[in-house]
């Protein structure tokens, strides 16, 4: 019940400060913190039990499967820039700062992943609290992942209706990345992962969303154009489809391991299984 409830005074208070026109994210000390990642991490300290359940997941964390990691993040992201290129709807592209802001971001990268990476694991301890000691841990993942971020897509006016590509954008990555979590019970690769995401997206095909650039690029940016210029036919498209092969890529070995590890059970207890 408290995780429901802190989801519910994180998106009143994130549509309170989105309608006043305050920012829902603030630097500290070169960190990035965003409220719908830090404020549900209250949940933490509200019981003792939760600091020692969380220091066994910080100090033994689980599966270490970098290359499934590693593929999850980078597969799709090399994916969408080639088909572009094939299609002959992207070029090299020529933004403002390319060198400045574009090139260094690379060699940044780990400046930026440390900057965001307390937020991240904030948001991991919660969702491990969150589900600690239930059943169906996936699904649970998804709705919490969905629900943090809901005000962000209340329209302050009828004429400010979210698209349905940045809805289906959102419930792909909620999908995605609760389905990652689930199957890589690691919050480093986890944190790593989800940041790693949206940053080479954004560095690649660039970003209108002030939110996106502050966060994980340069503060003082209010957009970015990319390193690729992506057609307009195609461009509202990259980072949902960015999502969508993540999902394709990930949900079919997912299935077959789990359908692999039930017929192994099967056999490994063919009598348990037949009493049942």
């Amino acid at each position: 019940m408290l995780p429901v409830i802190l989801i519910i005074i994180t998106n009143a208070i994130g549509f309170l400060l989105k309608n006043f026109g305050f920012d829902r994210s603030f630097t500290l000390l070169g960190f990035r913190f965003h409220l719908s990642l830090v404020l549900p991490f209250i949940l933490v300290f509200i019981k003792k039990d939760y600091l020692s359940i969380l220091k066994n997941y910080f100090v033994h964390p689980g599966d270490k499967n970098y290359l499934l990691a590693f593929s999850f993040v980078f597969f799709p992201a090399l994916i969408i820039p080639v088909l572009l290129f094939l299609l002959n709807s992207a070029a090299i592209g020529d933004p403002d700062y390319f060198y400045e802001l574009g090139m260094t971001s690379i060699l940044d990268y780990p400046v930026y992943l440390i900057w965001n990476l307390p937020q991240l694991l904030m948001l991991s301890s919660f969702l491990i609290i969150s589900t600690h000691g239930k059943k169906y841990k996936q699904p649970l993942f998804f709705i919490i992942l969905l629900s943090l971020f809901l005000y962000e897509f209340i329209p302050l006016e009828k004429s400010n209706m979210p698209l349905l590509i940045d809805l289906g954008t959102y419930f792909l990555a909620a999908a995605v990345f609760s389905l990652f979590f689930s199957k890589i019970r690691n919050i480093y690769l986890f944190s790593i992962s989800v940041f790693s995401t949206f940053w080479i997206n954004i560095l690649l095909f660039g970003s209108n969303s002030k939110l996106f650039v502050g966060l994980l690029l340069a503060r003082t940016y209010d957009k970015w154009d990319g390193l690729i210029e992506v057609s307009k036919t195609f461009s509202p498209y990259t980072m949902l489809g960015q999502f969508a092969l993540a999902f394709i890529l990930f949900f079919i070995p997912f299935m077959l391991i789990s359908r692999q590890n039930n017929r192994s059970s099967v056999n490994e207890y063919p009598m348990e299984n037949l009493n049942k």
